[in-house]
């Protein structure tokens, strides 16, 4: 079993000329332990081997991925700077998995980088990756790797911000009333802790509605309803817009993509 959150763990044993090799990290020359290391990062078939041709950026889940290319094909269909076509988003499942995405795509020389929410999980992740020295790894490899924040690269003025948080609160409040038939208001949400819409919100439905924690999935199954009405950039939730294009144009020039 390999551990996603634990990269530094990773060992991998190979062997040549009948003697068998111990070697750290998740790069291997040999394809049976690759196969192994693929699979734990969801690569199937010859998937490392294209994402090696493009520029890639990890980013911490499907939701992230979605919601950035749908906000991107938006601002493109209108001439907006948009995500740059040559960038690839590869979800990671999570920001304690993402050191050990990053720690592969500096082992094969990949042209990459990662982007983490503003948030003690993504700190603590920027700190492992720091930790495993991927940004002296990327530069003997001759490839670049770049860690990203998003409250500073959106220019979301908050101390804590998810993917989320490139929408204006109303929205998100709204989308969380429709997905569990409640009438929460702004003025319910708690000002004494984390800034962060989802913290928020979380603390009104488990203080007031009995719930253990916000279900984000069912939250995103209510956004992405909303997306089919989205054709351009008027339809987007209040600042949406202006956020997106920040943050789209800091991914494109830390990749020095058009």
């Amino acid at each position: 079993m390999v551990d996603l959150a634990y990269p530094e763990r990773v060992r991998i044993v190979e062997v040549r000329d009948n003697h068998s090799i111990v070697k750290k990290g998740v790069v291997s020359t040999q394809r049976a332990p690759m196969a192994v290391i693929e699979l734990s990062l969801g690569l199937t078939g010859d998937m490392s081997g294209l994402l090696g041709t493009r520029q890639t950026l990890i980013v911490e889940g499907g939701d992230d991925a979605l919601i950035l290319h749908k906000i991107s094909g938006i601002l493109r269909d209108e001439g907006k700077l948009h995500l740059s076509d040559r960038v690839y988003l590869w979800p990671a499942r999570g920001a304690p998995n993402t050191p050990m995405y990053a720690a592969f795509a500096v082992g094969h020389g990949w042209d990459s980088g990662v982007l983490l929410d503003s948030d003690p999980e993504g700190n603590a992740a920027k700190n492992k990756i720091n930790g495993l020295v991927l940004k002296d790894l990327a530069t003997e490899q001759r490839s670049k790797f770049r860690v990203l924040i998003l409250g500073s690269a959106a220019g979301i003025k908050k101390t804590d911000a998810a993917i989320e948080d490139l929408f204006d609160d109303e929205f998100y409040v709204s989308c969380v009333n429709a997905a569990y038939g409640i009438t929460i208001q702004l003025s319910d949400l708690p000002v004494d802790s984390s800034d962060m819409i989802t913290k928020r919100v979380e603390t009104v439905l488990i203080q007031r509605y009995g719930h253990t924690e916000l279900d984000k999935r069912r939250v995103m199954s209510e956004i992405l309803r909303r997306f089919d009405g989205w054709k351009k950039v008027s339809d987007l939730p209040t600042g949406t817009a202006t956020r997106s294009e920040k943050l789209f144009r800091a991914i494109n020039a830390a990749f020095d993509s058009p």
